[in-house]
Formats: C-alpha cells, sequence, structure tokens
C-alpha cells in the first residue's frame, strides 16, 4: 500500500507553471511507452501536449485564487497581477465566517480647535453655512480640498474653525501648516492648520484579518485582552451588537494594561487621542460587553506627546521640484506614519520609542530625487511609556536644491 502524499495549503493555493504542467506530462506519455524525445516542437503530438499545458497553467491560477479565497488567512494576502491588494474574498471571508465587515475609508477633518482663520480687515464676514468655506493645501493643482464642517462667522482676529475634506482617504492628510491657501477669496483673510489631519483609506486587508481574529476573544466569556481591542476597533462596525454611529473617529490602537482584577484600556485613533465624548462611547461599550465579573475595566484616552519635527533635505535641481511641493509631501507622509504609530511606541529591547530612524525615512522616501536628510528635531529616539502615544507637532523644514 501506498504511503499518501501530504498536501499543505500552501501546496493548495499554488499556481502550476505552464513548464510544470508540460514537464508532467511528458513524463507521463514517456512512461507510457511515447516516443517524446524524437517528437519535434511543431509535431502535432508535442503540439497538443503544449496546448493542454497552456490550458492547465491558466486554470490553476483560476483554483488558486478559490483556494486562496476559501480561509481568511491567505485571502487577507491576496494580490492582483499588478500587485494591489485584493479585497473582495477577504470581505466575504470576514463576513461568513466572522460575522464583521471592513471598516470604510474616512475623511481627513479637524474640530475648531486646529484650525484657524485670521481676518485683519476690519470686516465681518458671514455667516457661513458648512460647506461654504474652501481651503487647499497649496494653489499648485492637484492638492487636496476642505471646506467648512460647521457655521462660522469670520470676526476682525483669529477665528477657529472646524473643516474636513472634499476626498475621502488618506489622500486628504495634511501636516500641520500645510492648508494656507483660501480657495473662498476674502479681502485680509489667511488660514492654517496647526494639527494634522489624518484620513483613512479602508481598512486594510491584514488589519480586517486581525480584527476578525480578535473576535475569537470576545465570543467567549469576556476577559481576553483582545476582546477590549476588538470592541473598542469596531464600534463603527455596523454588524457588531455594540455599534454607534456616534463616535466621531475610528479607534485604530488599543492598548491593555492587566491586573488581578483591573484592566486598564488606552485608546488612540489616527489623529492621537481620541475626544472625551468618544472615551465615554468606547467606555460603554466595553463595559457591556467585555469586562468578565469580578474585573473593573478603566478606559482612558492615551497620553498624547507632542513630537515637533525639524528637517533638511537636499535635492537636486535638476528633478524639477518645487520647494513648496517637497515641504508639503513631506509633512503629509509625516502625518500619514505618525497614526501607525501604536501607543507605547515601537518596542526596542523592552523600551518604548519612537524611531528617530523611521522619521528619517519616511522623510527620504515622501518625494523622489532626495539624496540627503538631516533631522534636528527630535534629536534621538522619542521614549514613550505604555500609554503614551505620538502626535505630529510643528513641521519645520527646508529643501536645498543642488547642482
Amino acid at each position: 500500500m501506498s504511503t499518501p502524499i501530504p498536501v499543505t495549503l500552501a501546496d493548495l493555493t499554488a499556481v502550476v507553471t505552464y513548464g510544470d504542467v508540460l514537464s508532467n506530462e511528458l513524463a507521463i506519455a514517456t512512461a507510457l511507452g511515447f516516443p517524446t524525445t524524437a517528437w519535434q516542437p511543431v509535431q502535432v503530438d508535442r503540439s497538443t501536449l503544449a496546448i493542454m499545458a497552456q490550458l492547465g497553467s491558466n486554470f490553476s491560477v483560476v483554483v488558486n485564487l478559490l483556494a486562496q479565497g476559501a480561509y481568511a488567512s491567505t485571502a487577507a494576502l491576496m494580490v492582483d497581477d499588478t500587485g494591489q491588494p485584493i479585497t473582495v474574498w477577504m470581505d466575504l471571508r470576514g463576513q461568513d465566517q466572522y460575522n464583521v465587515t471592513r471598516l470604510p475609508a474616512t475623511y481627513a477633518a479637524i474640530d475648531s480647535t486646529g484650525f484657524s482663520i485670521t481676518n485683519v480687515s476690519a470686516q465681518t464676514y458671514g455667516p457661513f453655512p458648512p460647506g461654504q468655506l474652501h481651503f487647499q493645501q497649496s494653489a499648485a493643482p492637484g492638492q487636496p480640498t476642505y471646506t467648512n464642517s460647521a457655521n462660522v462667522t469670520l470676526l476682525p482676529g483669529a477665528n477657529a474653525v472646524a473643516i474636513i475634506a472634499d476626498v475621502v482617504g488618506s489622500g486628504s492628510s495634511a501636516g500641520p501648516g500645510t492648508i494656507t491657501t483660501m480657495v473662498t477669496a476674502l479681502i485680509g483673510c489667511t488660514c492654517t492648520n496647526s494639527a494634522s489631519l489624518v484620513g483613512q483609506d479602508a481598512e486594510t486587508n491584514a488589519h480586517y484579518l486581525a480584527r476578525c481574529q480578535a473576535k475569537l476573544g470576545f465570543l467567549g466569556n469576556k476577559g481576553p485582552s483582545k476582546v477590549y481591542e476588538f470592541v473598542a476597533e469596531s464600534i463603527l462596525d455596523s454588524t457588531q451588537p455594540f455599534y454607534n454611529a456616534s463616535l466621531s473617529q475610528p479607534i485604530t490602537r488599543v492598548t491593555t494594561v492587566v491586573g488581578p482584577s483591573l484592566v486598564y484600556v488606552y485608546i488612540a485613533n489616527a489623529s492621537g487621542a481620541p475626544s472625551g465624548g468618544d472615551v465615554t462611547i468606547v467606555d460603554a461599550a466595553i463595559q457591556a460587553w467585555a469586562v468578565p465579573s469580578g474585573t473593573t475595566a478603566i478606559v482612558a484616552a492615551a497620553s498624547p506627546v507632542v513630537v515637533p519635527v525639524t528637517y533638511v533635505v537636499y535635492v537636486p535641481a535638476a528633478t524639477g521640484q518645487q520647494s513648496a511641493n517637497v515641504l508639503t509631501a513631506i509633512s503629509d507622509a509625516l502625518a500619514l506614519y505618525f497614526e501607525t504609530v501604536p501607543i507605547g511606541g515601537l518596542t526596542d529591547q523592552s523600551i518604548g520609542v519612537l524611531p528617530m530612524s523611521a522619521i528619517i525615512g519616511v522623510i527620504w522616501g515622501a518625494v523622489p530625487g532626495i539624496t540627503s536628510v538631516t533631522v534636528s528635531a527630535p534629536a534621538a529616539d522619542v521614549p514613550l511609556s505604555a500609554t503614551q502615544v505620538a502626535i505630529l507637532g510643528t513641521v519645520t523644514g527646508s529643501v536645498v536644491f543642488t547642482t
């Protein structure tokens, strides 16, 4: 009796090439006694096998996709011919295996504490209902645009204004000090943002899979740390029993400090520390759905650590880059990076830090053609405690064009 050949999941999801199929066909034909070594490339026998090999290879691509799509762990890794993630299979697996739906893209937005219009004229403008004032990162074509999200009247002096991006997703994210163009021209008025605006693309396959797997703890008798993570990050998932559309921003980062009967749950969103109202919403969901009997859970916003960044980049003049565009691209890239840094930072020898090397790498990769980067602030890795989250502060950049 022959020994069964074990088949792994990797074998099931592997694509068979044209060469593999043709080689197997020729081996089978040889074993059956056919004179395969005497066949010429254009001979009918060889041509028939070549056609079948190509069809077999093409069919294996379809089978490969079906096999990957059958399991959440492999569906999350699927990409198309251009290397872009395939999301439809992971959507199916997330919904039918976990009853969890992918979180949608969000609009970059900021409340009135982070954006202001300075009116140096003696005139009062407005009132302007939402959507009537328009702003842009810079005057260059194609830059992201924004509008006021609440009623505003512009008095002489500084005016705090809440704004939201016109286009959903991360492409409208903006670093501090980059939204400086008044598209709605008002004499004597200038604008700027003192903090980052961060929009998010739809949840990635990797994060969606992690959130689905975190739900497994939720299905037990409460308590495991993953339960707190799942509940906090899934409040805007309409399929969940604790769904609450009043949450202003999705919670994207969660960490727990667990003791024998006391659990501290620290939360953050893409912009950093969530508002008090959002903390209240998350706390209510966690108390109802995650805390086991005999345990006390305290939910709090992660403590913000503002990190200003000062740098100089060197760019060859031959690249044709404009200084303003370089500065804006780098500030935006930094804003997107900071939203991914976990609460407590990245672990380095048991110490949580915001790595200076990562900041340098983000700056270097933000614009093609940069030949050198010098960062003077921060001067070293920024230490972060287990309850702190890094927030991008003022970005001060200089561009030196080299010959």
